[in-house]
């Protein structure tokens, strides 16, 4: 069997270092390149992910901005409903008001005419029994009127109706009694005179419910 022959000129451990360093080498550009591949994967596959969370955070915008538009529409067509509900009440109930009023007005003109009438009838020749009916009838119906409707008129409007009706009405039972000591001219001009702060009053309220411009 043949010996091999070692060439004592030959330096094994170079030889060895220096494929030792070509197989780090090898081995560090296949590291190089597989990092290089896995980066581009990876970053491929963060772009795609990016995407889709981008597409599903847009899409979950838009969702949401569509329930929110279709809330605000729902709120507002409510307040446009309540809207029409509100104006549609007061604006009945205003016109109950504004009739109640002038009707009212009406009364006291009414009972001032109808008792100016009396006075008028009692120093000339006496007062017939249908003037004087009508007189206290005008007057009794303001109070009667304002007990149907106060409901329909401020507090203090009510309070100083009543506040004239029950200085003069028992002025004027006296005086139909012929117990009182009061002239029928000087009734007729306090009446009036106490009348017609409320009657300016009523115009006020009814100007001011209608709208109206003083």
């Amino acid at each position: 069997m043949p010996i091999l022959a070692v060439d004592p000129q030959f330096d094994y451990t170079k030889t060895i270092l220096a494929a030792t360093g070509i197989s780090t080498l090898i081995v560090g550009l296949i590291s190089v390149v597989v990092q290089y591949f896995l980066k581009k994967s990876s970053d491929r596959q963060l772009a795609a992910f990016q995407a889709d969370q981008t597409r599903l955070l847009e899409g979950h915008k838009d969702a949401l901005k569509r329930d929110a538009d279709a809330e605000v529409e729902k709120l507002r067509n409510k307040l446009r409903l309540d809207a029409f509900i509100y104006e549609t009440r007061f604006g009945k109930l205003h016109d109950k008001q504004i009739d109640i009023i002038a009707e009212l007005h009406k009364l006291i003109l009414t009972t001032l005419e109808s008792i100016a009438k009396l006075a008028m009838e009692h120093n000339m020749m006496g007062a017939s029994q249908d003037t004087t009916s009508k007189a206290f009838n005008h007057l009794l119906s303001i109070k009667t009127y304002l007990d149907q409707h106060q409901i329909y008129l401020s507090k203090s409007l009510v309070s100083k109706v009543e506040a004239v009706y029950w200085e003069f009405h028992p002025i004027l039972e006296s005086l139909l009694d012929e117990a009182g000591t009061v002239k029928w001219d000087d009734f007729s001009n306090k009446l009036k005179t106490a009348m017609e702060p409320l009657l300016a009053d009523l115009r006020d309220e009814f100007r001011r419910i209608g709208g109206v411009a003083k």
